[in-house]
């Protein structure tokens, strides 16, 4: 399991080593909150989540224009929540995905 730290500051630099495939490097910092503690306006909280599910909503008659990506991200409790990336961002994040 990988365990993404949104946003990332960087703190400290760690690599993860998958056997038989690849080495996934990422900036990885310590403090973070649990979804649970998240309050309505909290801009500046980082959480430390696993990725669930992705998918992107797309204009029903163009595939190709995309409205935004919607993503499920779970932390070390089970604790569950929605995001939806718009298009503006979409780059900024791909590669933490």
């Amino acid at each position: 399991t990988i365990f993404v730290v949104v946003p990332l500051v960087a703190t400290t630099l760690a690599c993860l080593h998958v056997p038989h495939t690849f080495h996934v490097c990422c900036r990885l910092t310590m403090a973070y909150v649990l979804i649970s503690q998240l309050l309505y306006g909290d801009t500046s909280k980082q959480i430390k989540t696993r990725l669930s599910r992705l998918w992107d909503f797309h204009d029903i008659n163009d595939e190709e224009k995309i409205y935004h990506t919607e993503l499920a991200l779970l932390d070390e409790t089970g604790a569950s929540i929605h995001v939806q990336i718009y298009p503006s961002l979409r780059n900024k994040f791909k590669d933490l995905l």
